[in-house]
């Protein structure tokens, strides 16, 4: 136990920031798991130059807890999710992502539907930014021209639709692929949208001057993909592979 404890201080301490975003992070009582934490294990196990530790934080609190330096990196993030003023690096694409809209499934209801969202009542999650919000977080501009209710979770904002409480519900397709393959028999209530909110590339935002460089963990997201370890990774939590491995040219 004590050559052990001493190993784990040898190696380069790196705290790793994540937020309720599943599928990457998902938060029951306090506690964290999902393909952040997946992802970490999988670092971990594979070198022994870093340990990589997980901070759990809020969508509002992040940017505050990065300023006060309460984590180092923040993985399957954007820089145009309010990172553009920040001391920090953004590693290569691993993932890209979509925001799209869902609605219930109703009788001469299609695609029409989501031409015009103004009229419509709408969930989202509290602190994401949404291009049809023109990416404002700020919970009295957003009240003054949506009507929109913001909670701290996507089941709730599923639940909200299938009680037709809310219109339509802003959900990311990474979580929607996880949630239809665990609840296959509700797939055909719902009518998903052409339409996108937003398509984003997931890269890692890491702090200038932090425990690891960018090369470094860029390196080290290029063993994980060369010896398949991505590749297992989201085959584990059901995401669609041509999500994967965008090339240099994707967004």
């Amino acid at each position: 136990m004590l050559f052990f404890s001493a190993s784990l201080s040898a190696k380069i301490q790196v705290n790793v920031g994540g937020y309720y975003y599943p599928p990457f992070v998902e938060v029951t009582e306090g506690k964290a798991s999902g393909i952040t934490l997946t992802m970490l294990e999988i670092l971990n196990r594979q070198q022994d130059q870093y340990q990589f530790n997980f901070t759990l934080t809020t969508a509002k609190r992040r940017y505050q807890d990065f300023s006060a330096k309460k984590y180092d990196v923040i993985f399957f993030e954007n820089l145009a999710w309010g990172w553009q003023d920040f001391p920090l690096e953004i590693s290569e694409v691993y993932l890209t992502g979509e925001e799209i809209y869902l609605a219930l499934q109703k009788p001469g209801r299609g695609q029409k539907y989501f031409d015009n969202i103004t009229d419509k009542i709408i969930a989202g999650i509290l602190g994401y930014h949404y291009r049809f919000l023109d990416y404002n977080i700020d919970e009295v501009a957003i009240a003054s021209s949506h009507e929109i209710i913001l909670s701290e979770s996507h089941q709730s904002n599923i639940d909200l639709l299938l009680n037709e409480k809310v219109d339509i519900a802003v959900i990311n397709r990474s979580y929607l692929q996880q949630y239809f393959y665990r609840h296959p028999h509700i797939r055909n209530r719902f009518l998903i949208s052409d339409k996108l909110d937003q398509r984003y590339t997931h890269n890692t935002l890491i702090r200038k001057n932090s425990p690891i460089t960018v090369k470094a963990f860029n390196h080290l997201l290029k063993q994980l993909k060369d010896n398949g370890s991505l590749k297992r990774l989201w085959q584990q939590y059901h995401l669609d592979s041509g999500s994967a491995y965008p090339k240099k040219k994707s967004r």
